[in-house]
């Protein structure tokens, strides 16, 4: 079983996809959504776009479903 790892323990891999939590100032709720670490840039989504909050915990993606 996958589990959070908070920012505080370590981060990703750089350009390792993972699936984060980030809260913003605009909204009072936590989102998760697929990102990547980049070691130059901080956090971005998959989109390249720059994370506009706080990322506080991330996590792997789960293996593939490959069928029965």
């Amino acid at each position: 079983m996958t589990k959070w790892i908070p920012v505080s323990e370590r981060l990703p891999y750089e350009w390792q996809i993972v699936l984060i939590t980030i809260a913003t100032d605009d909204d009072p709720y936590t989102a998760t959504c697929p990102a990547l670490y980049d070691c130059d840039f901080g956090w971005r989504f998959t989109n390249n776009l720059p994370v506009d909050g706080t990322v506080g915990a991330w996590m792997p993606l789960p293996e593939p479903y490959e069928g029965e």
